[in-house]
């Protein structure tokens, strides 16, 4: 059932549901201020008056896709941490997961981190990106690209460059072999151009 609340006028100013059956509570409609919906005991979703809405738990879109829409402006996702943020603290994380038949269960098959990369202090705020990939034959992300924070670029595999030119400003610093022109050449730790 229901119950209504309403002014003088009878005009409706907020509506209660209740589930007997679990005793959840349900605010639908309220006019001045917050609504909230209430499921299991525990508050779910709170929608202030100016139309912002707070989940309190996960948010499970089943079987659809979600959609951030800007009317009229650019759209913005923020992945935000509010605590003293350290040296190794992830910032924010991006995770794409796929099924394992075998467990039956869902495994990062991919992810996209941001970390700290210092001690985060007022006008000094390191932090760097990091990227994994799950090779072939296993079912651990592993990682394979880092952004540093001084904007360099740290490669876990080979750099392969399928088309175009490669313009480097700056020093290319090459700890292992470098071939150039061939794949037939044996490493050696010299530089072969072809």
């Amino acid at each position: 059932g229901s119950v209504r609340f309403t002014d003088s006028s009878d005009t409706l100013m907020g509506l209660v549901g209740l589930d007997t059956s679990t005793e959840d509570r349900m605010i639908l409609y309220s006019v001045a201020g917050s609504a909230e919906l209430w499921g299991g005991g525990a508050l779910g979703l709170t929608v202030d008056s100016s139309a912002n809405s707070r989940f309190s738990g996960d948010v499970i879109v089943d079987n659809n896709d979600l959609y951030i829409v800007g009317s009229n402006a650019v759209p913005h996702m923020y992945l935000r941490r509010y605590d003293l943020t350290v040296n190794g603290n992830t910032l924010g994380l991006l995770e794409f997961q796929g099924n394992d038949t075998t467990a039956n269960a869902y495994i990062t098959h991919a992810k996209i981190e941001a970390r700290a990369n210092g001690l985060h202090s007022a006008g000094s705020n390191p932090t760097e990106l990091r990227f994994f990939t799950t090779p072939s034959g296993s079912e651990t992300a592993t990682q394979a690209l880092q952004l540093n924070s001084d904007q360099s670029a740290t490669f876990a595999g080979d750099l392969t460059l399928s088309g175009g030119n490669a313009s480097i400003t700056g020093t290319l610093d090459v700890s292992g072999n470098t071939i150039i022109g061939s794949t037939s050449v044996t490493p050696d730790g010299t530089l072969h151009v072809y």
